[in-house]
This record gives structure tokens, C-alpha cells and sequence, in this order.
């Protein structure tokens, strides 16, 4: 993958910590910084370019204590988590207006807050509880309202170890799966995800040592539930890997597939994926002469590569890749635009030494 060099946005905010960033469609990131004064603030970042004139400052009035977490689950909408006497406070972005901080979440955590949707209307929030264990809350309309209470209650996920030692990483990658990531006790990173009523305990999936909690990106629609998974090491760089969660239902492992939508023809997404007519044609045999008709849903293999375990793990071509040589004083923070189940961007961002923001990208 072949990233821009770090940037220093000059935003005129001292920024203590990793940012948190949502976006609800293509082109547009929402940025949130919690800076050293203990304020949060708010920013769009779309087309390449600030909108706007300056920052808003969501605290209204009350002292942020560590980084926020972020999420949207459809059109216009953000939900927005931030921690102040070390309890979760929730406040949404909807259809242009910041409802009010309203709901205390409550709960007991020293850190970061994670956020992950995997449909409509659906938001999971997860924090690491002060006993080092991962403690979940989660709304869905039409189902979590009870007792007086919209959320539903706190739980305990991915087992009884007390393997946390960060705040967590959270990220749908498929119909009701959340994977999450964090720190575990040897400086290591660890992975565990929940799906309906299954869940898998913290293992660890990895020996690079890492400070802080990883960034991961991915979506429902993911190829093979890819995850990229962004660390900062010991020598302060920030470093990337692919981590597969699982094969999907009914995708063969060695291939990369393409999911048709309306207007598409084989020429078009030949040219899309930077390939010969011929060699699509020559991957899709179902695909039949003379009008090579394609219907949208139709699954096209536009390449293909070594399997990948169905129980998931990492891309075997490569390991962990330095993303310039320029050094991060935080955890990283990272947002990704997909089209289908193809990956078209990648944003990241951080905190200098001089708690600066900074930011690269891939697309």
C-alpha cells in the first residue's frame, strides 16, 4: 500500500491524545479532538479539505478526560462518547443538529471509549473497565428500550482473563460481528470478537510490542472480513497490517471478489480493477458469451490469492509495514471508505510530539 507522507494540519488546537473519526458517507470524515486544555472539539474534514470556518466545541462545559470514540450507523447521523468523572456520556449528530449530553452511560473506565455499528440503527460501545476487562453497552432501536432504559445494560465480553491493558479497538466486519483489539499484558496485540450469543476470549495474535491501543478499520461488507490494523510500536512509528477475520459465507478463500451493482458491465469493472478485459473474462467463466450479461448482486472474481484460513489470521505476503519514518506521540486513530467489499481509503491520524494533529492516508 503506498501512503502520503505525514501531515501536520495546522488546526490551531493542541490535541492531547488519539482523535476519534466517523464518517456517514464517501469524501466526508468528522473529526473529533480532545485538546490539553480537557475540551472536545468537532470538525468536517471532506474532499480533502476543512469545512468551515473553525472548530465547535461539544464539551459544553464539562472536562474531558481522555480521547472520544465515535460511530455512524447511517445517513447523517454520529453518535459520540466521551468520559468525564471517569463515566461514559453519549450525545448523537442527527440530520444536522447535536442533541444535547443526555444520557450518561455511566460505567467505570480510565480510557478511551470504542464504537463499532453493523446496521441500521445499531450501536455497540466498548470500554476497558478498570479491572482490565472489556465492558459493553448497546442500543438498537426497537429492541434495547426497557425498563426505563434505552441501552442495554453492561456486560462482560470476551471472556473472564484480565487480559486488557489499553483501550479497546472495535470494528464490525460482518452481519452481527464485532472484532475488537487491545493491548494485552506482554505489550502484545490481542484480538477477540462476539457474534449473536458466541463469543471468542482475548488470544494473542501477535508478538510486535506496541504502545497504547491499535486503530482497525473495516465494514460489514468486507472482503473476507479484512481488518487493517494500525499500531504504534516501541520505536514510535506508525505501523500497519492485514488481519482477516473470517472467510465470508460461501466465498472461496483464494479469491477477491466484486459484488455487481446496477450499471455495471465486464469492461467497466475491468477498468476499474486495472485489468484486461480478457483476464476477467478468463476469471468468470459463468459469466456467458456473447453479451457477458451481469445482473447487480452477481459475485465477480477480479483476482485471486493465496487462502486465507477460514478461522481468519493474518495476510501471509507480508508483515508489519512502517508508515514513514515520521514518529507519533499517541495512539493512532483510522477511518476507511469501502464500495462494495472493495477498500477505496484509508485516513489515520495522531498526536505529535508537540501535540500537533497529524494525518496520512492511502487510496
Amino acid at each position: 500500500m503506498a501512503w502520503s507522507n505525514w501531515k501536520t494540519e495546522d488546526i490551531g488546537i493542541k490535541v492531547a491524545g488519539a482523535a476519534a473519526i466517523s464518517s456517514w458517507k464517501e469524501g466526508r470524515l468528522d473529526v473529533f479532538v480532545r485538546s490539553t486544555d480537557n475540551r472536545l472539539y468537532h470538525r468536517v474534514y471532506e474532499n480533502d479539505m476543512w469545512q468551515g470556518t473553525s472548530w465547535a466545541d461539544l464539551s459544553d462545559g464539562h472536562k474531558i478526560e481522555v480521547s472520544p470514540g465515535a460511530v455512524s450507523w447511517g445517513q447523517h447521523r454520529i453518535d459520540l462518547f466521551a468520559v468525564w468523572d471517569k463515566q461514559l456520556h453519549h450525545r448523537a449528530y442527527q440530520n444536522g443538529t447535536w442533541n444535547p449530553w443526555t444520557e450518561n452511560l455511566e460505567g467505570v473506565t480510565n480510557d478511551a471509549p470504542a464504537a463499532a455499528s453493523w446496521k441500521f440503527e445499531r450501536v455497540d460501545v466498548l470500554v476497558h473497565t478498570n479491572d482490565n476487562f472489556m465492558s459493553r453497552r448497546f442500543w438498537e432501536r426497537g429492541i434495547t428500550y426497557e425498563m426505563g432504559k434505552s441501552w442495554k445494560d453492561w456486560e462482560n465480553i470476551a471472556g473472564v482473563s484480565k487480559n486488557l491493558l489499553s483501550a479497546p479497538a472495535a470494528v464490525a466486519t460482518g452481519p452481527n460481528r464485532i472484532d475488537c483489539f487491545g493491548r494485552g499484558p506482554a505489550d502484545h496485540l490481542i484480538h477477540a470478537w462476539y457474534q449473536d450469543a458466541r463469543q471468542e476470549p482475548w488470544a494473542e495474535i501477535d508478538t510486535v510490542s506496541i504502545k497504547d491501543a491499535p486503530a482497525v478499520v473495516s465494514a460489514a461488507t468486507a472482503d473476507r472480513g479484512r481488518v487493517d490494523v494500525f499500531v504504534r510500536g516501541t520505536d514510535d512509528l506508525l505501523k500497519h497490517r492485514v488481519y482477516y477475520s473470517a472467510l465470508q459465507a460461501g466465498q472461496p478463500g483464494g479469491d477477491t471478489i466484486y459484488i455487481a451493482v446496477a450499471g455495471d458491465y465486464l469492461l467497466k469493472i475491468a477498468r476499474k480493477h486495472k485489468m484486461t478485459l480478457q483476464a476477467l473474462k478468463n476469471l468468470n467463466p459463468q459469466i456467458k458469451p456473447p453479451d457477458y450479461v451481469i445482473h447487480p448482486g452477481d459475485k465477480i472474481v477480479v483476482g485471486r490469492r493465496d487462502p486465507v484460513p477460514g478461522s481468519g489470521g493474518w495476510e501471509s505476503v507480508a508483515g508489519w509495514e512502517d508508515i514513514s519514518t515520521n514518529k507519533i506521540a499517541s495512539a493512532p486513530a483510522a477511518v476507511a471508505w469501502w464500495s462494495s467489499n472493495i477498500l477505496k481509503r484509508i485516513d489515520c491520524f495522531a498526536q505529535d510530539a508537540n501535540n500537533n494533529l497529524i494525518h496520512t492516508w492511502w487510496k
